[in-house]
């Protein structure tokens, strides 16, 4: 399935059912987000001279994604 055809299927939904699919949609925006500021943040501190192990980089994903 294509997006176009998604694209079709969503505006065949109930309008409660299009609520969950917006809902979705701004959850994952929410997510890609906070996943680039995290990146803008990292290059900050590596333009800064701070540096991080990858054991400590590991632990704060760990903490972001409850892994």
């Amino acid at each position: 399935m294509n997006a176009a055809e998604i694209i079709e299927e969503i505006r065949g939904l109930p309008h409660e059912e299009k609520g969950k699919v917006v809902q979705f949609v701004r959850e994952l925006s929410e997510e890609e987000t906070e996943i680039a500021a995290a990146i803008e943040e990292s290059l900050a501190d590596i333009d800064a001279g701070r540096v991080y192990s990858s054991a400590e980089v590991r632990e704060q994903l760990k903490s972001w994604y409850g892994k």
